[in-house]
C-alpha cells in the first residue's frame, strides 16, 4: 500500500466516526476558547485541536468544524486563542455551545479583538491561510501578541476534562538509560 492509494474514496475506513473519536481522544490535549468579532460582536468557539507551528515566523494551527458559525470569518478576521486553566472549564462548556459571550465577561485588544479574563495564555491572531481538512477547517494564524500566566491547565482527555499542575507530573515516568539522541544515531 502505497500512500497515493490511500487518498481517494477506495481508501474509507472501516470503523465508524464514534470509534475514531475515542482513539483521537486518547491524545490528551489543553483547552482553548478562539474568540474574534463577527458583525462587530464577540464570538467564541471551544478548539482543543491547536497547536504551535512556527516560531519564524510566528504561527499556529487550530482545527475547525466547518458548520461552526465562526468558521468563515476565522480566514478573514483576527482571532484570539485563549489557553484555559483549570478553574474555566464552564467556559469550555459554554463555547462547546452557544458562540456568543452573553453572560462571560471578556475584555478586548486590538481592533477591539474579545479575549477571555484570566487565562493561562492569550495568543492573538491574523489570518494566515485557511486549508480544507475534510469536515473541518485547518486555519493557520500569525502571531502579532502573547501573553502568558502561570496557573493550573485545563487538560482534556478520553471525553473528560482534567486538571495539569506546572511541576506536579501526576506519576513520574521511569528514566531512561539511553538519550533519544542516542537512539537515533
Amino acid at each position: 500500500m502505497n500512500a497515493s492509494s490511500l487518498r481517494g474514496e477506495s481508501a474509507r475506513a472501516a470503523f465508524d466516526p464514534r470509534s475514531l473519536r475515542a482513539c483521537f481522544g486518547k491524545f490528551a490535549t489543553g483547552v482553548t476558547v478562539v474568540s474574534l468579532l463577527i458583525d462587530g460582536k464577540p464570538h467564541g468557539l471551544t478548539v482543543n485541536s491547536f497547536t504551535s507551528v512556527s516560531l519564524d515566523p510566528p504561527l499556529v494551527l487550530i482545527c475547525v468544524d466547518k458548520g461552526s458559525k465562526s468558521a468563515d470569518a476565522l480566514g478573514r478576521a483576527p482571532f484570539a486563542i485563549n489557553v484555559l486553566t483549570a478553574k474555566q472549564e464552564d467556559y469550555a462548556w459554554h463555547f462547546a455551545g452557544r458562540a456568543q459571550f452573553t453572560d462571560i465577561p471578556w475584555h478586548h485588544g486590538q481592533d477591539g479583538l474579545p479575549f477571555l479574563p484570566d487565562t493561562l495564555a492569550r495568543i492573538l491572531c491574523a489570518p494566515w491561510s485557511v486549508n480544507d481538512g475534510g469536515d473541518h477547517l485547518v486555519v493557520i494564524g500569525k502571531v502579532f501578541d502573547i501573553h502568558s500566566s502561570e496557573n493550573d491547565a485545563l487538560a482534556f482527555f478520553s471525553g473528560q476534562f482534567s486538571r495539569l499542575q506546572p511541576g506536579k507530573a501526576q506519576k513520574a515516568l521511569p528514566k531512561k538509560e539511553t538519550s533519544i539522541q542516542q537512539e537515533m544515531n
